[in-house]
């Protein structure tokens, strides 16, 4: 992985003819960071245009291409010793085969670097996919924040040492 900073030109700026492509997103990506943003999560659920912006600016946000298109995006955070993995997603057409799981082990790793020495995420308490997933990866429930999200679910945080 490219790893955290700002963008260069080491920023994945178009989709892979073919194969897989891991690195740093930049502002030419938005147009697909939204389209996957569309794709993963209900309106109600997706970031707006203005977030996306923010954290590209940053260039804390990582893609994956796969077959030519952003498959599967990641945001961490790192503030000192810790770190926030703000936002993790999957083209619902491309889930199950392992994208976030590379994502997120490519986070920690550069987190890692960077001197986190934990990884802290928040999660809604009824999404069992994600939860099991952060499970299998060594994350540990550490708080709820009752009714967290606009539906009225409470969110799970999790934490996980590197």
């Amino acid at each position: 992985m490219s790893g955290f900073g700002a963008a260069d030109s080491t920023s994945v700026c178009l989709p892979t003819p073919s194969g897989e492509a891991i690195g740093p997103l930049a502002g030419c990506n938005l147009a697909a960071l939204l389209a996957l943003d569309s794709a993963a999560f209900a309106q109600s659920e997706r970031w707006s245009v203005e977030s996306w912006e923010s954290e590209l600016e940053n260039a804390e946000v990582t893609g994956l291409f796969s077959a030519g298109r952003l498959a599967a995006v990641s945001s961490f955070s790192v503030m000192g010793e810790s770190a926030d993995l703000r936002r993790i997603e999957t083209h619902p057409d491309a889930r199950r085969h392992g994208f976030a799981v590379k994502l997120l082990e490519a986070g920690f790793a550069e987190c890692k670097a960077r001197g986190a020495e934990r990884v802290l995420l928040e999660v809604d308490e009824f999404n069992e996919p994600a939860l099991a997933l952060y499970a299998k990866l060594g994350f540990s429930e550490i708080a709820r924040r009752e009714r967290y999200y606009k539906n009225g679910h409470a969110a799970v945080v999790m934490e996980k040492c590197l």
